[in-house]
């Protein structure tokens, strides 16, 4: 016969596996003052032979996504220098330093991959007011930008400036979840990011569109531009370890990047990346 199991006991239990299960709030960042922070930059390359792009098939709609032959961004390798853009490299753990970029600043941090078609994305700054907010918009059926980086519990405005209606689906584990549809040239969506991940977004309507929302827990990133070039600015003196991000490559073998960086005041330090399938 069973023995009852006491209530205190069963709730404990329960707490146990709940916590198991649902994502918890990291510790808060601080900022402070930082005085003879030093930095971290270097280039990310690929190594071996660079793959031929991929060439979307772009099947809806042609009348708004056009007719032109276009390529996946989800990797974009400079065939000269082997620069690899798009790639997100970043110090883990650290919970005091300077304070995080506005959307206008995080604009700045990033170079400008190639690609980009500057008369598609001209009406972001069309009359130069400075970008105050992070947001993920629709235009000629791609999302602008494909990757960007912003701060945990950041809200981001969803626009959609085509004519016709996308539905926007985001895949994720910690934050939740959303299935949305935008009307042509509809009202914006807001969502809110409070835990750090990378979060996928797609179109349910053109499933080419792809993007990504890298939701960080400190302000020590680098988004990568055409150049591969990244620097990192600011940081307090001390041990730490360097990680990169990329979409186009699992997870273990950025694993295998992570390198240990040793920061002196006001002194930079070199350190490359080279990513190969």
């Amino acid at each position: 016969m069973f023995k009852r199991i006491p209530l205190f006991l069963i709730l404990v239990l329960g707490a146990w596996v709940l916590s198991l299960t649902t994502p918890s709030e990291a510790p808060a960042y601080e900022a402070i003052e930082v005085k003879d922070g030093g930095t971290v930059s270097g280039v990310v390359k690929f190594g071996g032979d660079i793959p031929a792009p991929e060439q979307l098939n772009i099947d809806k709609d042609p009348e708004v996504c056009g007719h032109e032959p276009r390529f996946s961004e989800n990797l974009i390798v400079d065939k000269n220098t082997k620069a690899v853009a798009n790639a997100v490299v970043y110090i883990q753990k650290i919970d005091k330093g300077k304070k995080f970029p506005t959307p206008a600043e995080a604009e700045a941090m990033k170079g400008v991959p190639p690609g980009f078609r500057a008369e598609e994305h001209a009406h972001e700054h069309a009359h130069g007011e400075e970008k105050s907010e992070y947001t993920l918009d629709q235009k000629s059926c791609a999302f602008i930008p494909h990757v960007q980086i912003i701060p945990a519990g950041s809200a981001v405005e969803l626009r959609n400036g085509d004519p016709l209606m996308h539905n926007l689906h985001s895949y994720s584990m910690k934050n939740s979840a959303w299935n949305e549809s935008i009307p042509g040239e509809g009202k914006p969506i807001h969502k809110e990011f409070p835990f750090k991940e990378m979060v996928k977004v797609g179109c349910d309507v053109h499933k080419w569109m792809s993007a990504w929302i890298v939701v960080q827990d400190n302000p020590y990133y680098y988004l990568t531009g055409e150049d591969g070039t990244f620097k990192i600015t600011d940081i307090p003196p001390g041990p730490y370890k360097l990680a990169i991000w990329h979409e186009d490559f699992k997870k273990e073998a950025l694993k295998a990047q992570t390198k240990d960086v040793n920061v002196e005041p006001g002194k930079e330090v070199t350190v490359n990346f080279e990513l190969s399938k």
